[in-house]
C-alpha cells in the first residue's frame, strides 16, 4: 500500500560566508571524506546539521573524519581540513556520510562555526595551505 501521509523535511541553507575567495572551491579541489558523527555532541548540531567550515581531524583507525579535538588521542587532535558542505546528521549517528574537505584557500576565521577562537596556532600549523585572515 502507498503511504500518502503528510511528511515534513527540513533543509539547511548553505552558508559559506567563511570563504574569503573562490580559490580551492572548484571541482577536484576538495578531497572526499567520510564523516563519523559519533565524535560530535548534540550541541554541535542543534538544528540537525553540522555546518560547513567545521574543523575536522582524521580518525587514524577508520580513516573517517570527526570533530577536531585537541584532547583526543585517536588522530582528531590534528586538523586535516574544514567540512566544505553542511551535512545532515543521520539517525543513527553511527552511519557515516560522505562530504568534501576544504584544504587550501582563503578563510575568514570570524565566520567559521567556532569563530576566530577555533583557529589556534596548532590549526594554522596543521593547515598551511589555508590562509586565515579577516
Amino acid at each position: 500500500m502507498t503511504d500518502i501521509s503528510v511528511q515534513s523535511t527540513t533543509y539547511q541553507v548553505e552558508d559559506r560566508s567563511w570563504l574569503a575567495g573562490t580559490h580551492g572551491t572548484t571541482p577536484g579541489d576538495n578531497p572526499s571524506c567520510s564523516v563519523d558523527f559519533t565524535t560530535f555532541s548534540a550541541g554541535d548540531y542543534p538544528n540537525g546539521y553540522i555546518p560547513s567550515g567545521t574543523i575536522v581531524g582524521r580518525i587514524t583507525v577508520s580513516g573517517k573524519v570527526g570533530k577536531y579535538d585537541t584532547g583526543a588521542s585517536d588522530g582528531r587532535q590534528t586538523a586535516v581540513g574544514l567540512l566544505f558542505n553542511s551535512v545532515k546528521v543521520p539517525t543513527p549517528t553511527s552511519t557515516p556520510v560522505g562530504n568534501a574537505l576544504f584544504v587550501h584557500g582563503f578563510v575568514k576565521p570570524s565566520r567559521l562555526p567556532g569563530g576566530s577562537g577555533s583557529v589556534t596556532a596548532a590549526v594554522k600549523t596543521a593547515l598551511p595551505l589555508i590562509y586565515f585572515a579577516d
